[in-house]
Formats: structure tokens, C-alpha cells, sequence
């Protein structure tokens, strides 16, 4: 977890001012009483209206809560963002959340009509493995398949060079998809961070292809 809030920080701080601004704002929209800190309650409130059914329990809190004081700070907050955005996944076995490697299965990412499946490390080795597709079973890692993902979008690209470049999201089976609510404070910080981070992104990643 604490490379996670590292990668989460090292982000913030590298961002523009508005970014960092609308950071603050979003962590405010979750603090109710104001007194600098997301307590439990708080903080579960906020997983269960945003739709993070998995995230909304008492164990993953204390993942989350580095310095075990009972409460989140603004960096234990970034980190919880950065955890949603990047697609963190849940273990489909055990249900722990994966703070490092994970595996995912190919057959299921090939499949438009399927959701994603993940496994953490130790119950890809341990475990007896029963998720098969016509009796049989292929999982790459991470690192594995954002390699190959890069290399297929590089020779897409060069290609057709003058295609725009399309960003669409992949489920992740870790997280529900959430409900309609009512406008809250929290979700409309949250929108506002989510697009000052994407028009970031979409930025950069022109500069770059340019």
C-alpha cells in the first residue's frame, strides 16, 4: 500500500495547481464535519453511494489507513483515487484487494460479453484453478499484458497515422458499477477532478504522439 500512496503523491505533485486544487476539494466533499480527517463512517458512506461495493467494508479501510490512526488523510485519499482510476482489481478467489502483481484471464478479456476475471499471486500458484474455458486456462500478468497492449496500440497507431486516438475505459471486475443517486457534494468534486485529470491526459498524450 505504501508504494500505491507514492505513485498517488508523486501524481498530485506533478500536476497543475488546478488539478491539485480540485484534489483538496474532492478530499473536503468527503470530510462532512470538517475536521481535516475521513473517519469510517465517512468514508464507507462514500464507497456505497459511489457504487464500490468491494471497497465498502471495514478491512479495506484499514488497508488504506498507513499510520493506523482510525481516520484518512488528504494522501490516504489521493491513494483511494488513484486506486479507482487506475482499475485496481479485487481478487476473484479470495476477494483481497491486489496492491502489487495480479493475473487476468485472456480468454475473458477477449470476450466483449465477459467481465474481466483477476487472481492475486498467491491463489493463481496455490489454488486449485477452476476458471476454464473449454477446458482449459490462460492468465498473463500485468506488466505482461500492459506490454503487449502498448505494443498493439504503437502499431495501430503508425498504421493510421492520421486516426485519432480513442481512450475507452475496461471493467474491471473488482468494482460495481454505480447506481444513480442524487447530486452530492462529494460527486460533483469528483466529476470535476475526473475531467481536469482526463483533459490532463488527453494533453500530454497528443504532445507526445505529435
Amino acid at each position: 500500500m505504501e508504494e500505491l500512496r507514492r505513485i498517488a503523491m508523486a501524481s498530485y505533485q506533478a500536476s497543475s495547481s488546478r488539478l491539485r486544487n480540485l484534489g483538496h476539494d474532492f478530499f473536503a466533499s468527503m470530510d462532512h464535519d470538517g475536521n481535516g480527517k475521513i473517519d469510517q463512517r465517512e468514508f464507507l458512506e462514500f464507497m456505497k453511494e459511489a457504487g464500490h461495493v468491494k471497497m465498502s467494508n471495514m478491512f479495506f479501510f484499514n488497508q488504506l489507513d498507513l499510520n493506523e490512526d482510525g481516520h484518512l488523510d488528504f494522501d490516504e485519499v489521493m491513494m483511494v483515487y488513484y486506486i479507482i482510476q487506475s482499475g485496481r482489481p479485487f481478487c476473484d478467489r479470495c476477494n483481497r484487494f491486489v496492491t502489487s502483481t495480479y493475473l487476468t484471464c485472456v480468454t475473458c478479456l477477449e470476450d466483449p460479453t465477459a467481465c474481466p476475471y483477476y487472481l492475486c499471486l498467491d491463489c493463481y500458484a496455490h489454488a486449485r484453478l477452476d476458471h476454464l474455458h473449454d477446458n482449459s486456462s490462460q492468465f498473463v500478468d500485468n506488466y505482461s499484458l500492459l506490454e503487449y497492449l502498448t505494443k498493439s496500440k504503437l502499431c495501430e497507431l503508425r498504421s493510421r497515422p492520421n486516426a485519432p486516438l480513442a481512450i475507452q475505459g475496461s471493467p474491471n471486475s473488482g468494482y460495481n458499477q454505480p447506481h444513480p443517486v442524487q447530486t452530492r457534494p462529494w460527486k460533483t468534486a469528483l466529476d470535476l477532478l475526473n475531467i481536469g485529470v482526463y483533459a490532463g491526459f488527453m494533453s500530454t498524450t497528443f504532445c507526445t504522439i505529435l
